[in-house]
């Protein structure tokens, strides 16, 4: 890469840096703006943010499609949507039903999770690598430190081992299938609990049957 090509990339990284800034900011703001739905303010202010990524560091997108191996894709969206099931069966806990959301609320989630990978697991890497000369494990260690930290405001701190799992996920994805693997994962999770939630009554555990008898046809 010759110096004027660097320069720029350089820039661009740099450039990137205050918008990751100001996205962590989102959650708080969203609160301000709409306290009854701040989920749909910070999707749409993290919408915008990307964009402004976008405008200002267009991704390479040749190299992110020649990064989405399609079976590698196709896992890491069977991964997201299982997470929640495995995690709810570790706690002993139900998934029920939730009434089913709007097209257009659907839509925004795919988009906002993959503006989310777009910022924390597409730019923020590179722009700590590129814009600040950071080892890439302490920029991807310092990336999700930002993804968690940007989830603490909705979710509170309880929640963070979940996340983090979260976040491990995505970030395999990423490394397995570029870009559109971590995206992949993100939105199928993120839309299967927008249709699912958890119950907070752990499952009662299957009665003992006492000897001669069947259990009943539902416990078998």
């Amino acid at each position: 890469m010759n110096t004027t090509l660097q320069g720029v990339v350089t820039a661009a990284a740099v450039t990137t840096l205050p918008l990751l800034a100001l996205h962590l900011l989102c959650p708080w703001a969203a609160w301000k703006l709409h306290p009854r739905n701040p989920t749909r303010a910070y999707d749409w202010l993290t919408i915008g943010v990307a964009a402004a990524v976008l405008l200002l560091a267009p991704p390479e997108w040749d190299r992110i499609a020649a990064q989405a191996w399609w079976p590698a894709v196709a896992s890491a969206t069977l991964a997201g949507l299982a997470l929640p099931f495995l995690v709810a069966v570790a706690l002993r806990r139900r998934l029920v039903r939730r009434p089913t959301p709007a097209m257009s609320h659907l839509a925004r989630t795919i988009v906002c999770a993959a503006g989310e990978e777009l910022l924390w697991r597409y730019t923020a890497p590179l722009a700590l690598m590129v814009g600040l000369g950071l080892p890439a494990w302490t920029a991807w260690v310092a990336a999700t430190a930002g993804f968690l930290a940007l989830h603490v405001p909705g979710f509170g701190w309880r929640r963070l081992p979940y996340i983090a799992l979260t976040a491990t996920l995505f970030t395999t994805a990423y490394l397995a299938a570029g870009l559109g693997g971590a995206v992949a994962a993100h939105a199928a999770h993120n839309l299967l609990l927008d249709t699912y939630t958890t119950d907070p009554r752990k499952r009662s555990p299957t009665p003992p049957v006492p000897p001669g008898t069947l259990p009943a046809p539902s416990d078998w």
